[in-house]
């Protein structure tokens, strides 16, 4: 019997049918440098990383993070610019 897959977010296992799973296409999997087969989000971290306000923060925060464990100097400027950045989709798509 196959595991449940488990959330990129909190890393916690989550059923297939009460998860949200993306599938890149091949054009986007071409400009990631390891991408996965899917990527998975249950629930609570899928209305958390899609809400406008908190997505953002969330996910610039999880970028500064990599980019301090990477060493790069400027972490917490990148995160911020990135940040900015997916403020401004997110309030042209609302």
């Amino acid at each position: 019997m196959e595991s449940d897959p488990k959330c990129l977010v909190c890393g916690r296992g989550t059923p297939r049918n009460d998860s949200r799973i993306i599938v890149l296409t091949t054009e986007e999997k071409a400009t990631i440098a390891n991408p996965l087969d899917e990527y998975v989000y249950c629930k609570p971290c899928w209305n958390v990383l899609s809400d406008p306000n908190s997505g953002p923060a969330l996910i610039s925060g999880i970028a500064q993070h990599h980019l301090r464990r990477l060493g790069v100097l400027n972490a917490e400027e990148l995160a911020q610019r990135f940040r900015s950045a997916l403020t401004s989709r997110a309030i042209r798509r609302s």
